[in-house]
């Protein structure tokens, strides 16, 4: 069960970005506006309530440890991200065509990688059971708060008339 909360709430982060992606609140130059109130803030609550079911799950079973070091290891990832996507801000946030081809770009670079780190992570999880599971929860948590940070920091406010 603890498998299927983590992939709903992945799979509504996803949902999520995919519908603001399509259909932002603005157009023209409004549209970093939407990135920074609507996609940062409701990607940073999933990040959160990861971390929350997480934390629930280690308390239950009594892996409080492996959480904390999901966490840091999340942390860690997520500085390591932020200097990755620092480096790549400009040529992330220079409008490139429409949204389904940046989606398209997307998928096909991340898309096989994300595939099998599903696949592995799922078959780690058969074998080790909840110790994976949490670990894993409490890296995704800390990765995802990342990731928002990152998004509503250095997503510029643009006025809209």
């Amino acid at each position: 069960m603890w498998s299927q909360i983590v992939a709903t709430l992945v799979i509504l982060i996803v949902v999520t970005y995919v519908i603001q992606l399509f259909l932002p609140r603005a157009r023209g130059g409004a549209r970093r506006t939407s990135v920074r109130w609507d996609i940062a803030p409701v990607i940073g609550f999933f990040g959160v309530v990861l971390l929350a079911l997480s934390f629930a799950e280690a308390l239950r079973r009594i892996l409080i440890e492996v959480w904390l070091i999901g966490l840091a290891c999340g942390l860690v990832a997520g500085l390591f991200l932020w200097i990755a996507l620092g480096a790549r801000a400009n040529e992330l946030t220079r409008p490139r065509g429409s949204a389904l081809g940046a989606t398209i770009r997307a998928l096909r670079a991340l898309g096989l990688p994300a595939l099998f780190a599903v696949l592995g992570v799922s078959l780690a999880a058969r074998f080790l059971g909840a110790i994976v599971e949490v670990f894993i929860a409490g890296l995704l948590g800390a990765l995802v708060l990342a990731l928002a940070m990152w998004l509503f920091l250095t997503s510029a406010q643009t006025k809209t008339g």
